[in-house]
């Protein structure tokens, strides 16, 4: 007896199990036994068929129960509520039983593809998206947040309806938090702008900050405390607007620490500033003086923030002042051309042995190649002790290349990828251990690595 179930898929395949097979579709075996559909359109129509001589004993999609013949998706899209579904079926065969788990993925989900091995015991966690201007008429915009362990087995998935990105990991108290940006460019025409989307421990939407918050950065200390990056409009003395791009913390609505653009031109003078884009903002054509991109909390009273097109920052709490520069306009460090970072992104600052590690982009051609800067300072001195690059093999990456450090071992993810032809590489030294490939059109702002769940 021949039982047959239908369900939306995209490639013409059949993969074969124990007592059933899938046609028309894409199925891998996860390592604790269940199985999971990986990529689905209304194209193609897969059909679950069981071995002559089975008989089907359940089946329930999403709690539900289900039949032969039933059809499991409407052109292949989600409930509206979050999360994955899930197809359980059994069936009898020769009197055994089987059951079978199949979790089915959405239509937009983004195959992948793996080489080599990560040595970070952790799992990546990332989001995923494609730019407006690449999607297909058939295409509906938004993303996919994914956790996806060192072996690239799927942990997680969720497809965002909104376009957004930096989907990222926070600590709150030895609780696990998550957190996504949606990006909204009605307010400004360029960049990471729009709210912010706080997820429980369970992955459930527990709070939205509304303010207009910049998604290159976000530090969540409870769910009403937190530090991040905010705009305002700022007028130079001439009378010419710039975004004064801020860092604020902020907790239970109250400011408890804000400095931004205006302050850095107080301190060193606006001469000594570089325009890194022109963007609309409240009905004005505005330059971005200083492209705040990342932050890193040293400590109580230390922030090591990002200049964006081409410095590192050390920022004092305390006075509010930098205490010092490396690269850009305002370096102290008397760099030598080789050493000048372009276009960086998410430095890392070990204040034990005073060593900063950054990406540096190739950007449009102001460097000969992408590559991971690490400098070994002399703080006292203001001198660099030691001067070291890598590069990762074939990737070539504009501006938005960026670096997470994790037990020694770098994680680089490469934005909208321009000349890359991956979207995220691990390497410990110059070595590269493991890469992911997301496919053309689609990108990684950045990748995380922390325990799940």
């Amino acid at each position: 007896m021949k039982i047959t179930l239908f369900f939306t898929l995209l490639m013409m395949s059949t993969f074969s199990f124990a007592g059933w097979k899938i046609r028309n579709s894409v199925v891998d075996e996860r390592k604790d036994g269940t199985y999971e559909l990986r990529e689905y359109n209304a194209d193609l129509v897969p059909v679950l068929e069981l071995d002559e001589g089975s008989m089907l004993v359940s089946c329930s999609l999403n709690g539900k129960k289900c039949g032969p013949g039933e059809k499991l998706f409407l052109n292949g899209k989600l409930p509206e509520k979050f999360g994955e579904r899930i197809l359980n079926f059994s069936f009898r065969e020769n009197k055994n039983t089987t059951k079978v788990k199949l979790h089915l993925l959405p239509a937009s989900f983004p195959y992948f593809k793996m080489a080599g091995t990560s040595v970070i015991n952790k799992p990546l966690i990332t989001a995923v998206y494609q730019l407006p201007i690449q999607l297909n008429s058939s295409e509906e915009q938004g993303c996919h947040l994914l956790i996806l362990s060192p072996k690239g087995e799927l942990l997680f998935q969720r497809k965002i309806n909104e376009q957004c990105s930096d989907f990222r990991p926070h600590d709150i108290n030895g609780e696990r938090y998550y957190s996504y940006q949606i990006v909204d460019q009605t307010e400004i025409s360029v960049g990471f702008f729009g709210p912010r989307v706080i997820l429980d421990p369970a992955m459930k939407p527990v709070k939205t900050v509304a303010y207009g918050y910049d998604g290159h950065e976000f530090i969540l200390y409870g769910l009403d405390h937190w530090l991040g990056m905010e705009v305002e409009l700022g007028r130079m003395i001439s009378g010419l607007p710039y975004l004064d791009k801020r860092i604020r913390e902020r907790k239970d609505g109250k400011i408890l620490f804000d400095w931004g653009a205006s302050d850095y031109i107080k301190q060193f003078g606006s001469e000594a500033m570089a325009t890194s884009y022109l963007a609309s903002f409240q009905g004005e054509v505005v330059g971005e003086l200083l492209h705040l991109n990342a932050i890193q909390t040293i400590g109580d009273k230390g922030l090591l923030i990002s200049l964006g097109m081409n410095g590192v920052a050390y920022l004092n709490k305390e006075t509010k002042k930098i205490d010092w520069v490396l690269g850009g306009f305002n370096d102290q460090f008397s760099l030598r051309k080789e050493e000048h970072p372009v276009f960086l992104h998410n430095p890392w600052f070990d204040p034990a042995t005073s060593r900063l590690v950054l990406f540096s982009n190739w950007g449009f051609g102001l460097a000969k190649y992408s590559r991971v800067l690490a400098y070994d300072l002399d703080l006292k001195e203001k001198r660099v002790k030691k001067f070291t690059e890598l590069r990762a093999k074939d990737e070539l990456v504009m501006i938005q290349g960026s670096l997470q450090l994790t037990e020694g071992v770098l994680t680089l993810s490469f934005g909208t990828k321009e000349k890359a032809k991956n979207d995220i590489v691990e390497m410990k030294g110059a070595e590269e251990t493991w890469a992911l490939s997301f496919g053309k059109g689609r990108h990684v702002y950045r990748a995380y690595r922390a325990p799940w769940p």
